[in-house]
């Protein structure tokens, strides 16, 4: 026993490490201060501040009064997900501990992680408000960009808090359409863009790039109808992302009851929500 407890817990560190690394949303994650439990194993209360602006002083009576409004939202869990496997007690006994991480491994990078990402570019490109449809080259490339962070600057969200999410194959577009010059002694031209206008650049592959996905019981497809997306352009606090639950345990085949066997479960508990007065923070370009 003491064994299989051992290896969980080498196993979920690589799990966590390998989300931190290789997700694409990561960075949308919500810091725990700013979550509640409710004490309801399918809700979370997440915390929604305003305050009141500026009012005239008065040189007799002083400050004018203002209002801290801190409400704690609360939202309702939805995706639930699971997948258990098992490896019989003779097969590759051996190596079972290479066996065991190798799988968690494959597992998280392949079908984890692009199913985390998918549901949540789906959820905050459903629940966006600037919505752009249009198929883009090289030479129209930079300008849909420049339109997207003009529109979301216009309406005074914060630049240091944007961050662009983009397929590779737009931002091929992008490094084509433009200009660098190299200076003497060089030799070699990077084409890799980290930021643009000062705004950090994450690239989503496209297969879990897509303006609403379907989740099934083999991982998730891209629902029929739903467009390609370009890339979005957001504001880092419009999208709260949290991981109510992740959780693995093993079993060995003295402790399965149904098979002689290794015995997998995997469950994760999450969710990606939206704040409403946070929708027009939100710039989703979708192919045509």
């Amino acid at each position: 026993m003491a064994n299989n407890i051992q290896l969980v817990e080498k196993m979920l560190p690589l799990i966590d490490e390998v989300y931190r690394v290789e997700a694409k949303s990561s960075i949308l994650d919500v810091p725990n201060v700013l979550t509640q439990d409710t004490g309801d194993a399918k809700t979370i209360k997440v915390a929604k501040i305003s305050l009141d602006g500026l009012g005239t002083y008065d040189r007799e009576t002083g400050f004018p009064e203002g209002a801290i409004d801190l409400e704690w939202e609360t939202h309702t869990f939805t995706n639930e997900r699971g997948k258990r496997f098992t490896l019989d007690r003779m097969d590759n006994i051996e190596s079972f501990g290479l066996i065991a991480a190798t799988m968690i491994n494959r597992f998280t990078r392949d079908h984890v992680l692009p199913e985390v990402d998918a549901y949540r570019f789906a959820k905050i490109a459903t629940l966006g408000k600037h919505k752009v449809s249009a198929d883009l080259t090289k030479d129209d490339a930079e300008g849909a960009l420049d339109e997207a962070l003009v529109t979301l600057e216009e309406i005074g969200i914060d630049a240091s808090q944007l961050v662009i999410f983009s397929t590779p194959r737009f931002m091929q577009k992008l490094q084509n359409g433009v200009e660098r010059t190299v200076l003497n002694g060089e030799k070699g031209i990077s084409k890799v863009i980290n930021t643009y206008a000062d705004v950090p650049v994450i690239k989503v592959p496209q297969n879990r790039f897509y303006s609403q996905v379907t989740l099934g019981d083999n991982g998730f497809t891209k629902t029929e109808g739903a467009k390609d997306i370009n890339f979005i352009v957001m504001d880092k606090t419009a999208s709260v992302n949290i991981t109510k639950l992740a959780m693995l345990k093993l079993f060995t085949p003295d402790e399965n009851q149904k098979k002689d066997a290794y015995q997998w479960d995997y469950r994760l508990y999450h969710e990606s929500f939206v704040f409403n007065n946070k929708k027009n923070g939100i710039y989703v370009h979708k192919k045509a």
